[in-house]
């Protein structure tokens, strides 16, 4: 590996500075602790003194040269000479020394990352390894709390942007009656939409894709279900006088085809991406996300469905679930971004009024959901309900609907088509 001098990873200036300040003054300890741990020094003496100062502190005495040299000495250790204390304050020391530690483990990961190819390690469980340390890496290097004036301060300035851009950034579906009791979906947000096998979860996930690129948001389809072409094709259904049937089969005769690209040509500039790889795994799905967000600026992704995605090991199925929820969930905080995920109903929810109990493996599902919604169709009735049973920013409710198997749709019960079409 390359000298870890000659990449400028390394700081020893900075480290004596902070150090000095938290002897001399021990608030700056203070303010600094939660951005800064005794690990981020490269100096192993650094991080012993940062250990005595904290360990000091706890307590409930001061840390000053002279604590701090009788408390080394008492385990053989010498106190290194340090600088004068630093006009700049605390966290500007702080910072750099954080920053330089997290570069310090990316040219330690990349090393690793190497090695593993070379011992010829199973990628994909090289790749997990990846997104755990980058995790463990890039966790916040804020101070650990904020007082009630500073938090007061940036959401008074998040609801003046609002105002001034004449509402809030959410996000859309294009179902005004949806649309009234959520308010709008909004980054960040988590949501699942659960039904029972068959009666429509890919239907209305293409359908709120739709919606929200119509509301000029970047959506992103992960379909684990069927491929790409085939989900593309439910959607012509909708903008289509010709049956879905006769789409599969490719029965239709060359004027139906024409009429048939002048009722799409509006699909063509939608920013919808689809990504249709079968049975992904958990590492897979997150890539393919951070990839779309990163590449693209989606800012919805919708997948369908939690079942198929994979974990490695013989967890239980529980186990599982509570491993994809949160993991989806703390995605959707990292990159900002709302995560609409379809799940399947048990075996129980037939017939009768689904609940949230009827989501496979619920707890962790409905523990980690920002919203809840479930479909609820009989089989042999066009009448469906999409019903909200939980909203955590928010109210609950029921939103009826009508689905036109014709044309592989939802639409609000009142409507005989979507507001877009009108």
């Amino acid at each position: 590996m390359t000298d870890i001098n000659t990449l400028q990873l390394v700081d020893i200036e900075s480290e004596k500075c902070l150090l000095s300040q938290a002897l001399n003054n021990n608030d700056a300890f203070h303010n600094v602790s939660g951005m800064v741990s005794a690990d981020d020094f490269y100096n192993s003496m650094h991080r012993e003194i940062w250990q005595a100062i904290d360990f000091l502190i706890g307590q409930g005495m001061t840390a000053d040269i002279s604590t701090v040299y009788k408390h080394l000495k008492k385990y053989g250790k010498e106190l290194s000479t340090l600088t004068s204390v630093s006009s700049a304050n605390a966290e500007y020391y702080a910072r750099i020394i954080k920053k330089l530690s997290q570069k310090r483990q990316y040219a330690a990961l990349a090393e690793n990352i190497l090695q593993s190819i070379k011992a010829g390690e199973d990628p994909l469980e090289t790749g997990n390894t990846i997104d755990r340390t980058k995790q463990e890496i890039e966790k916040t290097d804020s101070a650990d709390y904020l007082p009630i004036s500073k938090v007061l301060q940036i959401s008074m300035q998040e609801i003046s942007a609002d105002v001034q851009a004449g509402g809030a950034d959410n996000i859309y579906t294009g179902f005004s009656l949806l649309d009234d009791i959520t308010g709008g979906f909004k980054p960040s947000e988590y949501i699942v939409v659960g039904g029972r096998a068959g009666l429509g979860k890919t239907v209305i996930g293409s359908n709120l894709a739709e919606g929200i690129a119509r509301n000029k948001k970047k959506v992103g389809i992960l379909s684990l279900e069927m491929d790409q072409a085939a989900l593309m094709k439910r959607i012509i259904c909708g903008h289509s006088s010709i049956k879905p049937h006769q789409i599969r089969t490719g029965n239709i005769k060359e004027f139906q085809f024409q009429r048939l690209s002048e009722e799409v040509n509006g699909l063509y500039t939608l920013p919808i991406f689809f990504a249709d790889k079968p049975a992904m795994t958990l590492q897979e799905v997150k890539r393919i996300v951070r990839k779309l967000v990163r590449s693209e600026g989606v800012q919805v992704i919708i997948i369908d469905y939690l079942g198929y995605i994979r974990l490695h090991g013989n967890q239980p199925r529980w186990e599982k679930y509570s491993e994809i929820s949160a993991d989806l969930k703390a995605l959707c905080r990292e990159l900002n971004i709302c995560i609409i995920a379809l799940s399947q109903l048990g075996r129980q929810a037939e017939g009768k009024e689904p609940s949230l109990a009827d989501l496979r493996e619920s707890g962790s599902i409905e523990q980690d959901a920002d919203i809840v919604m479930l479909l609820n169709r009989d089989r042999d009735s066009e009448a469906t309900t999409l019903d909200i049973k939980k909203h955590r920013s928010g109210g609950t409710g029921k939103v009826s609907m009508k689905f036109i198997p014709e044309r592989m749709i939802f639409v609000e019960d009142y409507e005989e088509a979507r507001p877009w079409e009108k």
